[in-house]
């Protein structure tokens, strides 16, 4: 457990497990919470034949897994981005371990730090931070995602996969 979040690891059968699985365990964040957002983000796709994740550049520019989108590095977007190993350690750095340090710092623990993590990575922090404090975290999100994350992230650490 990390501040009330679940460490179970990602069931290996499921794509791009093993890239996840390592990256989170570099960093100390819950590998089963970062597949539900990649889930969310790109893998659900590939796994329905709609794209192969780790190339796909979506409408909004957001790019690969994890579908990264705001220029933080220089040049953009970032080199290797395709690389799934290169693309989640790219989330990590730069959203969802600062995400975590954030709400942490705010209190938050457990299914709410889950449901906030996946709502900032989606609309920012900030944004999903003012919305937690409304009641509502989804409020700014797009379709319900930080209650799809968590839901899940729930199916992951029991051994399921994702729907």
């Amino acid at each position: 457990m990390l501040n009330g979040i679940s460490g179970a690891p990602i069931p290996k059968e499921l794509l791009y497990a093993s890239q996840i699985q390592a990256a989170c365990e570099k960093v100390n964040f819950p590998p089963c919470l970062a597949y539900a957002i990649a889930w969310r983000e790109s893998i659900s796709g590939e796994v329905n034949g709609s794209w192969n994740a780790c190339t796909v550049i979506a409408p909004d520019n957001g790019y690969g897994l994890f579908q990264l989108t705001y220029p933080f590095t220089d040049p953009w977007p970032p080199q290797n981005w395709e690389d799934p190993e290169v693309n989640v350690a790219l989330a990590l750095e730069h959203f969802l371990v600062p995400a975590m340090e954030f709400f942490v710092g705010h209190g938050v623990s457990g299914n709410p730090l889950v449901a906030c993590i996946a709502a900032g990575f989606n609309s920012g922090d900030e944004t999903a931070w003012v919305n937690h404090l409304a009641g509502n975290v989804d409020l700014g999100t797009t379709d319900g995602y930080a209650s799809t994350v968590l839901a899940n992230y729930h199916r992951l650490i029991a051994g399921h996969a994702p729907a």
